[in-house]
């Protein structure tokens, strides 16, 4: 679609993206990432665009009376018809691709424009290749076309003089999980980083425990994002792996007076923490992505826990897709986003039978190998010949693979330490 100018257009697709987002608020964080308000050619869509940002990341509820309020006569009527035509969010991405390339085909058009009317003006070659570079350069940066993980020399430097720095401070430098052998070996979580277990041996256990360690007593701001259990059936298990009593007086009620004071301390850390869990409910890799985003911008979160990859929902447009390339490109994406965003995650998945059977290799990733190649840490819960659970670390790019370390695992009370002997 064009306007009386030629410029390129869409009227419908900022139309039912501000929709879109007026009835699915949230996506207004994954949005705002790639969509900037210029990106709007109509003046009005822009406007209220920039309004709806700005809220968003003021922490304000976007109501209708309240949005509307103080608006003039004309883009109330607009705003009307918006809300009107407000059905549900999750359509905001499709609408956001639109609206970005249309915006990208205007700079093009603009860019034409230009070199025809200044044509005439170059007074040689080298004046009209500057140009023409700066301009192109202009276009691309402000879209991202180009889309590369280049680094420039100064930002080579500035990465080359913070391992210097490490002289001045030495140790581990990275989130921790509070897991002294796993920490020295891996400095820290990476930025993909697997947990892998049998279905049903503990791996939700041993990322609750390392949530509850990262969010809780380090303080470190981390999402726990929940796609299995209700919320009252995670903070019980959070609340007996933090207070140590055991999981079943919890939820049954019989904790006498001694229990009933280490659990209160416990509810008390995770009130004062920085841990964030989601509700269960069906969640797309798309609602995922949003999620991240969200709290990032809310929360300035560290960390995303995605417990667990399988359960992930399937748009429509993926039942037909094999997990072996699903599986693998939601793992992509969410290393982009991290990526983008400065953050690290965990994922856990599903090992097959062998992590009943010792020492599971990497063959043992359930569902898609995929998985564990793009993975820069992978780590298996398993239970060892001797009948006793152990972490083995399969994948530790750029780093050392150790011998198995033994777990103490206190199920009654969901809590997991390294062993000492």
């Amino acid at each position: 679609m064009k306007n009386l100018d030629g410029l390129p257009f869409d009227r419908e697709a900022e139309q039912q993206l501000l929709s879109a987002l007026l009835a699915g608020p949230d996506y207004i964080f994954k949005v705002a990432s790639d969509i900037s308000p210029n990106f709007f050619f109509n003046e009005d869509h822009r406007a209220i665009y920039s309004k709806m940002v700005a809220k968003a990341q003021a922490g304000e509820t976007i109501e209708e009376v309240t949005f509307i309020n103080g608006e003039s006569d004309e883009r109330q009527l607009i705003l009307q018809r918006l809300y009107d035509n407000a059905f549900t969010g999750t359509t905001a991405p499709h609408w956001a691709r639109k609206v970005r390339e249309c915006a990208y085909a205007r700079e093009i058009f603009q860019l034409g424009n230009s070199l025809v009317n200044k044509a005439s003006d170059f007074e040689g070659f080298q004046e009209a290749d500057s140009f023409l570079r700066e301009a192109v350069e202009r276009v691309l940066s402000s879209f991202n076309v180009a889309d590369t993980d280049t680094y420039s020399p100064a930002a080579i430097s500035d990465i080359c003089q913070t391992i210097q720095d490490r002289r001045d401070n030495p140790g581990i430098h990275g989130i921790k999980t509070l897991f002294p052998i796993l920490d020295r070996v891996v400095k820290g979580l990476k930025l993909i980083n697997i947990i892998a277990a049998p279905s049903g041996f503990g791996k939700t256990a041993l990322a609750l425990q390392w949530a509850w360690n990262i969010g809780v007593v380090q303080g470190i701001p981390t999402l726990y994002v929940n796609y299995e259990m209700g919320e009252d059936e995670l903070l019980e298990r959070m609340l007996a792996c933090g207070s140590g009593v055991d999981l079943n007086k919890i939820q049954l009620g019989e904790t006498d007076d001694q229990d009933n004071e280490l659990v209160s301390k416990a509810r008390e850390k995770l009130k004062n923490g920085k841990l964030f869990i989601t509700g269960c409910e069906e969640k797309t890799i798309d609602h995922t992505i949003n999620l991240i985003h969200q709290y990032r911008a809310q929360h300035q979160t560290q960390l995303v826990f995605i417990d667990y990859i399988g359960e992930i929902g399937r748009k429509q447009s993926e039942y037909d897709t094999h997990t072996y390339a699903l599986y693998g490109h939601w793992v992509q994406m969410i290393k982009n986003t991290c990526s983008q965003l400065g953050m690290k995650s965990v994922l856990l998945a599903q090992l097959n039978r062998q992590g009943y059977e010792g020492a599971p290799g990497p063959e043992a990733m359930g569902d898609s190998m995929q998985i564990i190649h793009k993975a820069h840490l992978a780590i298996a819960f398993y239970l060892a010949k001797d009948g006793r659970p152990h972490l083995k670390t399969m994948k530790n790019r750029g780093g050392a693979i150790v011998q198995p370390i033994p777990i103490n695992y206190t199920k009654n009370c969901q809590q997991i330490t390294e062993a000492v002997f």
